[in-house]
């Protein structure tokens, strides 16, 4: 694949459909036949399994539905190394439960049977993982090729960001102050004695921030408004710093 060709033609896709379809377009060129980007949930409730983008069958989305975006040690591996793994390289040097060799196994069944994941990460506070996979065990990969598939993955989702941006919440003033308030890490009472709010109506805000992000808890709150730019500010919430 001419990486430096790829990334010309993703800047010149403005529709998103589109984007998607020409990512998925290139996987042959790989010797690929599925991929597919998500994001990472934070905290232990359950989530739906939602990709930014995939051609996964419905056999395979399902395993990953049911537990194959959540506590994998590919996963794991990825982010222990900072950058890609290829499953078959690791693969017997990870430790796995019942439901992960049967995940696996099922994989197998599904004419998976080798894969590159990697981290991606556009800026603080974006983490998303990606998978590429291939239907036969594939020769270890160089350094360089593994990057190449990084490089694959990440831009395809600088540009998947840019031209996302303007679904992106619309927070107002208000809301980010209480936003940067749980990002210092305080509480409900001292962000409503330090803005002049009664705690309910703190209570209130949170909870707007909480549907706009998507958030399920102060955490995620906290980790998607610094993604999204939220850490800075205006001087009006100076006083919550």
């Amino acid at each position: 694949m001419d990486i430096e060709k790829y990334i010309v033609d993703l800047g010149d896709i403005s529709d998103l459909g589109q984007l998607k379809s020409y990512f998925i377009d290139q996987l042959p060129l790989f010797g690929a036949s599925y991929a597919s980007g998500y994001p990472l949930h934070f905290g232990d409730e359950a989530e739906p399994w939602s990709p930014y983008v995939s051609n996964f069958s419905s056999e395979i989305r399902k395993l990953y539905e049911l537990r194959g975006s959540r506590h994998s040690p590919f996963m794991e591996a990825t982010f222990v190394k900072g950058g890609p793994v290829q499953y078959s390289q690791v693969r017997d040097r990870l430790h796995w439960d019942e439901q992960q060799a049967n995940f696996i196994s099922n994989l197998s069944e599904c004419n998976v049977n080798d894969a590159v994941g990697s981290p991606v990460s556009p800026k603080p506070g974006v983490l998303v993982f990606f998978v590429m996979m291939f239907p036969d065990v594939r020769p270890a990969m160089s350094w360089s090729e593994l990057r190449r598939i990084h490089v694959f993955f990440s831009e395809f989702f600088v540009r998947y960001w840019e031209l996302t941006r303007q679904f992106r919440p619309q927070i107002s003033s208000r809301e980010r102050q209480i936003l940067m308030g749980i990002m210092r890490g305080k509480s409900k009472t001292e962000i409503s004695e330090q803005l002049g709010l009664s705690v309910h109506t703190v209570d209130t805000y949170t909870r707007r921030c909480f549907e706009k992000l998507e958030a399920r808890n102060k955490t995620e709150a906290a980790i998607k408004a610094f993604g999204l730019g939220l850490a800075y500010v205006d001087s009006a919430i100076n006083d919550l710093m």
